[in-house]
């Protein structure tokens, strides 16, 4: 498990560096107001994997055997 500090530049990081953001921006048009919901929305997904000023990310590993 990793810990990002949320005050990190979250959107600034995601909206320049990853594809399907920059994609969506990009479609927007580049329309402030559009932009400011989008960047809203996405601080808002982070929420509920925040606790104590810190985004927590998980994952799950599933080995298979063969019998």
């Amino acid at each position: 498990m990793s810990e990002v500090p949320y005050t990190s530049p979250f959107w600034q990081l995601f909206s320049t560096k990853y594809g399907p953001l920059i994609r969506a921006i990009q479609a927007l048009g580049g329309q402030g107001s559009k932009v400011e919901a989008l960047k809203h929305d996405f601080i808002q997904a982070l929420t509920p994997y925040m606790h104590e000023n810190l985004i927590k990310q998980d994952y799950l590993l599933t080995l298979a055997l063969k019998a």
